[in-house]
């Protein structure tokens, strides 16, 4: 008989999260996990990767010097890390899919978490919205978006709703038809609702075809803005935390999910239980008053939340 002896180690922690593609200089465009290059235009992307334990060391590999031949890739900062990578197009080898995988080194067990992006020749770009934005400017809500190339678009709508789900139609805008520039779009409602209100723009193509941006939220007309954004992921990426100040989680019937206090100014990030299919409350208490703001189901994909303080 042989008698063995093993322990059981509970591993409980959070792997490393990513909200792709977050910059971009020189000849590429790019949205979060898609880059487009063009042939012999040299450019760089930087991609960051969080932990929520501050003490944790994040650690980043990818393969991006193997599928784009003489990229240049170098990793800066150790939570967040962030992924710089640099390259000269050659259109004739793309697309390519660029893996990362992000480690914190925990002990005993670390927590790891893998991403890709593809990169793809900017000559495959369709009518390509690369942001949207609604925010509170005095008494009205000032809409932006802008494309980096038009194929076939007629014009631009921008819609308003109550919920995130219902939605009229506030204007449109005519589109350029066809373009390969980069073209700033905006629109504003001058006479917004009371309370949140949620913003989507809609494509239409000439051949009838229909498109739709991020849905956006703003709460309320004020200076001092808390924002949310996430990539459809239960990680929410939040700026405008004072240092110091507390925040909540809360269901929508008023029982709290999670909390924490802002270590500094930079970027918090707050996690919804998965899967995310409910909207959650997320309440700051800030020096100028409590500040309230409603993070929509993400399961749908991509959102951006918008307040001010509510006092």
């Amino acid at each position: 008989m042989r008698d063995l002896m093993f322990a059981v180690i509970v591993c409980d922690g959070t792997p490393p999260a990513s909200s792709g593609i977050t910059s971009s200089t020189g000849g590429a465009w790019y949205q979060p996990y898609q880059v487009f290059a063009c042939q012999g235009l040299n450019f760089c992307i930087n991609v960051p990767f969080y932990d929520f334990q501050a003490a944790n060391t994040v650690t980043v590999t990818t393969n991006a010097s193997t599928v784009l031949p003489g990229a240049t890739v170098t990793v800066t900062g150790t939570n967040p890390a962030t992924a710089h990578i640099c390259w000269t197009g050659n259109v004739s080898i793309l697309p390519q899919t660029v893996w990362f995988q992000a480690s914190d080194g925990a002990c005993p067990i670390p927590n790891t978490m893998s991403m890709s992006i593809i990169a793809m020749d900017c000559t495959t770009l369709p009518v390509e919205l690369v942001s949207f934005t609604a925010e509170a400017e005095g008494k009205s809500v000032v809409t932006k978006w802008t494309t980096v190339s038009e194929t076939g678009s007629d014009f631009f709508t921008v819609e308003r709703g109550p919920n995130g789900v219902d939605f009229v139609d506030l204007g449109s805008i005519d589109a350029a038809g066809y373009s390969q520039d980069v073209r700033n779009y905006s629109f504003t409602d001058r006479d917004p609702l009371h309370g949140t209100g949620y913003y989507r723009v809609r494509e239409r193509d000439l051949d009838g075809t229909l498109s739709y941006s991020k849905v956006v939220a703003v709460h309320a007309l004020g200076d001092n803005l808390l924002q949310a954004s996430t990539d459809g992921s239960t990680i929410w990426m939040v700026s405008g935390i004072p240092a110091g100040a507390q925040w909540e989680l809360l269901d929508m019937q008023g029982r709290k999910i999670n909390e924490g206090v802002a270590q500094d100014d930079l970027v918090q990030l707050v996690q919804v239980p998965s899967p995310s299919t409910a909207m959650h409350l997320l309440r700051v208490y800030a020096e100028g008053g409590p500040m309230l703001l409603k993070l929509p189901p993400v399961a749908a994909g991509e959102h951006t939340a918008v307040s001010t303080p509510t006092r």
